[in-house]
């Protein structure tokens, strides 16, 4: 391999994408009409128009990222798409500048070639991939530079060779000049027209170019109102206007002037669409899409779905996700500090209340501020961060980088020192200040209490975070938990006067079983007389709190089991609620809606 990795493309696959008669329709409306077309590998494509003329929609249907309410066929090399295939031998890279801000250049390409072509590469061979591309992209002397510090364009040239790695035929790009001056973007789109040279297929959707960028393209394609207005070369452009009767004035960018039309009268892109028959004409290529060779699609049927196994994918996203927590020092000191202000604060409120049997009731209070901590400052970790984490994930796992089976146990693994150790140091530090019994056997299972909340409600931030935006998370998350919370503290002053279906319904509460497992760890069997500084203290023997909690005959053992099982529930339909969030369909709106109807009854009442 070596060098030869990247330029020996066309010996690989050539890949040429014919689309028939497509239509798309969502929500009522059809977005495309009957769009016929193609790109052919060795030249850059672009996809023109306006803003709403269906630019995104087309890509992300020739992409496979929409399949529902699609109608026509779509081709390469002359065969209808398997879209399995089809996604082994592409990528996608959207407009937002998704990279891993922590991690140099070179560590970013080195975990994307672990990755993409796994462990049969020496790491030598695997630098002269890497070098090479990076070259390629004008990257080079930014290799040791931390990705958060590139400028935007470099962050965009990024994401193209962090692709590359896997040396796809096809490159399909979301408004790669995005937020780019004039200079980036034309590097950008010039980048992109040397990897097309090399035999790639290489399809852009672009707003409005400036006329060097336009005068890249090999072969342009104009949509307006989900019509093809023109398709053809770039050059030829403006012959087509004007024998359309729409001449283009001199020194006007081509460009510019299609977009005007596009604005114009619905009848003027009626007559452009039917002067280009809607993409069934090309102008100054009369072949619709020459078939590739059988060898060319032999090799595509060939293109194994991960190049790399289950553990080796966990074990390299293992190693990116604690290299990345660990240089995010900003974040590691705040969480010290909150983590630590927060017990020093919870332990002079309660300071000394574990051994004394007239303060028991505040000792319970203790218990109960101590659950609050750890539901709140895990979920709503999750409910924030999580979201912006989905949207690398998708582009990845998308793109075939390594499975979510792998990554989800990976993302598990990766936050639990930070849990281990800021959770153990927030308990010692309030343990020892509220005056608990000074005995590992009491001590060890509060600790591992406390980590199994802080587990299950991070989780359940998760699972919120998978499915809703950071806006309406934030919203549902409050009140589940404020559900649970209620949940678990009914009953306490009365536990043996509690009808029998609030009892029930409370095992619901993960919540509740977190607290009994506090009260029992801390008042259960083998617990003594508690020293009593008043003349009377009703709780002097455990056995009366915890009769008064409810929780009489209850076993610490089964408290600890019992949250496991709830972990493991909840890991699950985190699981199951990101592989949904991952599907290419997946649509927000409606749970988005259904958050709004929560907002206005939590409002209501």
């Amino acid at each position: 391999m070596g060098v030869e990795f990247v330029e020996n493309t066309t010996s690989r696959a050539t890949v040429d994408i014919e689309f028939q008669d497509l239509t798309y329709q969502a929500g009522g409306e059809t977005i495309l009409h009957g769009l016929n077309g193609f790109f052919k590998s060795g030249q850059i494509s672009g996809i023109l128009g306006p803003s709403g003329a269906g630019k995104s929609s087309l890509m992300n249907i020739l992409i496979g990222y929409k399949t529902a309410g699609v109608s026509g066929n779509i081709l390469t090399n002359g065969r209808k798409r398997e879209l399995r295939n089809f996604h082994k031998i592409s990528c996608y890279i959207q407009q937002e500048e998704l990279v891993q801000p922590h991690l140099y250049v070179d560590e970013a390409m080195h975990v994307a070639a672990c990755l993409k072509v796994g462990p049969i590469v020496t790491r030598e061979k695997r630098t002269l991939i890497i070098n090479e591309i990076l070259e390629t992209l004008g990257l080079l002397e930014c290799r040791r530079t931390k990705a958060e510090r590139l400028s935007g364009g470099q962050k965009k040239r990024l994401s193209i060779a962090l692709e590359l790695i896997s040396n796809p035929p096809v490159l399909f790009l979301d408004e790669p000049t995005t937020g780019l001056d004039v200079v980036a973007a034309t590097q950008c789109i010039k980048h992109l027209s040397s990897l097309a040279a090399q035999g790639r297929t290489v399809v852009c959707t672009i707003h409005q170019p400036s006329a060097l960028i336009f005068s890249i393209f090999q072969h342009v394609y104009f949509l307006a109102d989900g019509f093809c207005v023109y398709q053809g070369q770039a050059e030829r452009t403006v012959d087509f206007l004007a024998s359309a009767n729409f001449p283009c004035p001199q020194y006007n960018n081509p460009a510019d002037h299609v977009v005007e039309l596009s604005h114009g009268s619905p009848m003027q892109v009626a007559i452009l669409s039917d002067a280009i028959q809607n993409g069934r004409r090309s102008i100054g290529n009369n072949v619709a899409c020459p078939p590739s060779s059988s060898a060319d699609l032999n090799l595509l049927d060939g293109f194994a779905e991960f190049p790399t196994s289950t553990w080796y994918q966990f074990q390299v996203l293992v190693r990116r996700m604690l290299l990345q927590t660990r240089r995010s020092k900003a974040m590691l000191r705040l969480l010290f500090t909150h983590h630590l202000l927060s017990a020093v604060l919870l332990g002079g409120m309660f300071y000394d209340v574990g051994d004394d049997a007239g303060m028991a009731y505040q000792n319970v209070k203790y218990y109960i501020s101590v659950i609050v901590f750890f539901l709140y400052a895990y979920m709503m970790a999750a409910v924030v961060i999580f979201p912006i984490e989905v949207k690398l994930l998708r582009r990845e796992y998308f793109n075939r980088w390594y499975g979510l089976k792998p990554y989800f146990f990976a993302a598990t693994v990766a936050r639990l020192p930070v849990q281990l150790a800021f959770g153990s140091m927030f308990m010692v530090i309030s343990y020892y200040m509220t005056g608990q019994p000074l005995e590992m056997s009491r001590f060890a299972p509060f600790v591992a209490i406390c980590l199994l909340n802080a587990s299950i409600s991070e989780t359940l931030g998760l699972l919120i975070g998978s499915i809703f935006s950071i806006t309406y998370g934030s919203v549902i998350a409050p009140a589940v938990s404020g559900s649970f919370l209620m949940l678990a503290m009914y009953g306490i002053g009365f536990g043996p006067d509690m009808e029998p279906f609030w009892s029930t319904f409370q095992s619901c509460s993960y919540i509740r079983y977190v607290l009994s497992g506090y009260v029992l760890s801390m008042y259960g069997p083998g617990r003594g007389v508690l020293p009593c500084r008043d003349f009377y203290c009703h709780f002097r023997r455990p056995s009366e709190l915890l009769k008064i909690m409810g929780m009489s005959g209850s076993d610490l053992s089964v408290q600890v089991v019992v949250l496991a099982a709830f972990l493991v529930f909840y890991k699950s339909l985190s699981y199951f609620a990101l592989r949904v969030r991952l599907m290419p369909e997946f649509n927000s709106r409606m749970l988005n809606d259904l958050s709004y109807k929560i907002v206005n009854l939590k409002q209501k009442c």
